[in-house]
C-alpha cells in the first residue's frame, strides 16, 4: 500500500521534477529528496507549516531559525544563509520564495553541496545527513526516487 502511494506520488510529481531538470536543475540526490520530502509533507501539511511560520513570526520569533517549511523542508536559517530569503520572519515575498520549486531545489542543493553530499551514493547516509537520523523507509524512497528521475544523455 505505502509503496503504491509513493509510486502514485512520483507519477504526480514527475512533471514538476521534469521542468526543474529541463532548466538544468537535475542533481539526482536533490530531485530525490524533493520527491521524498513532498511525499511526507503533502500540500495540506505544508500549508499548516506556512501558517505556523506566520504565527511564530509574531509570537515566537526565536523559533524561526529551525522551522522547515517548504518543499525541501530545509530550516529557515539555511534559506537565509544561502541568500534565498533576506530574513526569517514571514512576509509575502519570503513565502513566495519558499513556494518556488526552483528556489527549493537551490537551497536543497546548497545544503548538500556544503556537506559534500551532492554525489553521495548511499541513500541511508544521505538520509541521515539530510534528516538527522536513520530512517530506513525514507532511505528506500530516496533510492527509488533517484532511480525514477535520473536522466541519461542520449547517445
Amino acid at each position: 500500500m505505502a509503496d503504491e502511494r509513493f509510486h502514485r506520488h512520483l507519477v504526480r510529481l514527475a512533471p514538476l521534477l521534469d521542468r526543474l531538470a529541463d532548466a538544468g536543475l537535475d542533481e539526482p540526490n536533490v530531485l530525490a529528496l524533493l520527491a521524498v520530502e513532498s511525499f511526507y509533507r503533502p500540500p495540506a501539511a505544508r500549508l499548516g507549516e506556512y501558517a505556523l511560520w506566520a504565527a511564530a513570526s509574531l509570537v515566537r520569533p526565536s523559533a524561526l531559525p529551525t522551522l522547515s517549511p517548504g518543499l525541501a523542508q530545509v530550516q529557515l536559517r539555511h534559506w537565509a544563509a544561502v541568500g534565498e530569503i533576506d530574513g526569517l520572519r514571514w512576509t509575502p515575498a519570503r513565502l513566495a520564495r519558499l513556494l518556488d520549486p526552483a528556489a527549493n531545489y537551490r537551497v536543497c542543493r546548497r545544503f548538500l553541496a556544503d556537506r559534500g553530499a551532492l554525489d553521495l551514493a548511499d541513500p541511508a547516509r544521505l538520509t541521515r545527513l539530510y534528516t538527522g537520523w536513520d530512517r530506513p523507509g525514507y532511505a528506500e524512497r530516496v533510492a527509488r526516487a533517484r532511480r525514477a528521475f535520473v536522466r541519461t544523455d542520449p547517445l
